[in-house]
């Protein structure tokens, strides 16, 4: 679940924050930390994160104190500075537990304590908007339509379907020129050879383009 999490008591620097209920820590993106200027500090040892997945291994090496704007939150909070794509702030199950959330699933929320928050729009999770039996029961279409439905796919794009056609591009694609630094240079080079496993393949390649024109 995705919402938005104020820090230090800042409500112009929202946080987009994902509750990862998978997740032992809770940690912040490089370049929120500097934005929002955390006090960043760096550990003593670098302490090896493993995020499930093979080749995933990465290493921690900042911190950062800071004051959640949770109901009864702590004067000061510990969060990691790794290098998150998509959120400024991650919250695991540890400090889930210890202020009481609760992913609010049937009403799309979070709970901490007597707040609500509200899912960050555009980011429902995926089960929601995946699971929507009302929207296949209502959808109108039956067995006997996907000959029809096949049929007008295949004629929308059967510029696709039917390969690469066998005519020129307008030629404002292909002509360019190649100015050499040296005219009268002289060039050594071996002429390439096919062998001989693709020679059928490269007649038929070269019939193709004669048949085309794109080769003269």
């Amino acid at each position: 679940m995705v919402t938005e999490t104020c820090i230090n008591g800042r409500n112009d620097l929202k946080a987009l924050t994902l509750w990862d209920s998978g997740s032992n820590t809770t940690c912040f993106s490089p370049s929120y930390a500097y934005v929002a200027k955390l006090d960043v500090r760096r550990l003593a040892e670098p302490v090896p994160l493993q995020l499930g997945t093979v080749g995933s291994r990465s290493v921690i090496n900042f911190g950062s104190y800071f004051r959640f704007d949770f109901p009864g939150a702590t004067p000061m909070d510990y969060a990691d500075i790794v290098n998150l794509d998509v959120y400024h702030l991650l919250i695991g199950t540890p400090t889930m537990h210890k202020y009481g959330v609760h992913l609010d699933f049937e009403n799309n929320c979070v709970r901490i304590g007597s707040d609500r928050r509200a899912l960050y729009p555009g980011r429902l999770p995926a089960v929601f908007s995946m699971a929507a039996p009302e929207r296949a029961e209502t959808s109108g279409y039956v067995d006997a339509d996907i000959p029809r439905l096949r049929q007008a796919h295949l004629d929308a794009f059967a510029d696709m379907m039917q390969g690469v056609p066998e005519e020129l591009p307008p030629m404002r694609e292909v002509n360019h020129e190649i100015h050499l630094a040296d005219d009268n240079a002289q060039y050594q080079y071996y002429r390439p050879r096919c062998p001989d496993s693709l020679r059928d393949e490269l007649r038929a390649k070269t019939a193709r383009y004669l048949r085309a024109e794109w080769w003269k």
